[in-house]
Formats: C-alpha cells, structure tokens, sequence
C-alpha cells in the first residue's frame, strides 16, 4: 500500500566551504529536517495492530542527509542559487518517539537527497551576512534488508519499501566569509 506522513518542522542547513573561482563556491553540507507531530494517511503501515495507519498514532520523522553543494552569487544584487547533492536517511516514527525502542520507529530508508535553494543575503558586516531563501528537497530511498527484519517496527517485518519525500520551505540564511 501507500503511506504519507505530512507536518512541518524546522530545516536545518549547515555548509562549510570556500570560493573555486569569483561567485562560484563549492561546500560540504549537512542537512537536517525534522517533520514534527506527523500525520499518518492512506495504507503500508500498521500503526495500530489492525493492519491499517490511524492519523493520531503519528509522531512525525526527520531527514538527514550529507553531500557535495555547490552555490553561484549573482552580484552586485547578492542574490543566490544552491544546490546540494548526497546521501541521506529518512526516519518514521510513531507518537511514542524515535528512541522508544519497541513503540519508536515504524521504518527508515537510506537513498539521495537533492535541495536546491533560491535567495538573497545583505551584508550587515564585513564578515556577516544575513538572508531568505525558498527551498525544495527531495529525497528517495529503499528501506535496507536489515531494518525490514527488525521486528521492534510495527510494520510488517517482511515489507520492503521504496520511500519519497518533497520538502518545502523559507529559510533564515546567515553566512561568515
């Protein structure tokens, strides 16, 4: 079946990098979204023991995601484009918690993670920049051989499932050059 588990949360988005050439700078990113009290709807996951998802057994998620980003400034209006690519986990959890250890998670997948972010930055120092961005990430993944076995999920241990994301979001932007 298919499952969708909706809610919001706050984005996090760390890169560490340098200039190649004028405008142009590459990074490592780490990237970090948890969904915060989740909905559950639709099919796959049985939530409550009766084989169906329940919306008020869910708890939410997080994505977090590591790789190569790479992001361009359009001067003189400091305005900028980013994008990042890497490997990334997606975690499911129920109202119980993450780390609750037989009612936590419902499942997780390892698969790519892609973010592009569009925005603007004022300089409000010689070093410090503060800014808004818009973001979309998505992310795709299979839930390994090993986490499907894990009879401590409350889903059925013998599923093995294909899982997707589509984040959205705005973005406070703070930079040190």
């Amino acid at each position: 079946g298919t499952a969708t588990v909706s809610g919001g949360g706050p984005m996090m988005d760390f890169k560490i990098g340098g200039a190649v050439q004028k405008n142009l700078i590459l990074s490592f990113d780490m990237l970090i979204n948890p969904i915060i009290g989740g909905d559950f709807s639709g099919k796959g996951l049985d939530v409550n023991g009766l084989g169906q998802s329940s919306p008020d057994s869910g708890g939410g998620g997080s994505i977090v995601a590591a790789g190569l980003g790479i992001t361009y400034y359009f001067m003189p209006y400091n305005v900028f484009v980013n994008g990042t690519l890497g490997r990334g986990e997606l975690m499911v959890e129920n109202k119980y918690g993450l780390h609750n250890d037989s009612y936590g998670r419902y499942s997780d997948a390892s698969g790519y993670d892609l973010q592009f972010k569009i925005g603007k930055e004022w300089w409000v120092s010689k070093n410090w920049g503060l800014g808004i961005s818009a973001y979309y990430a998505f992310f795709a993944g299979d839930e390994s051989a090993g986490d499907a076995a894990d009879t401590s999920y409350t889903m059925d241990p013998s599923y093995k499932g294909a899982f997707s994301a589509n984040q959205f979001g705005v973005m406070f932007n703070t930079t040190f050059n």
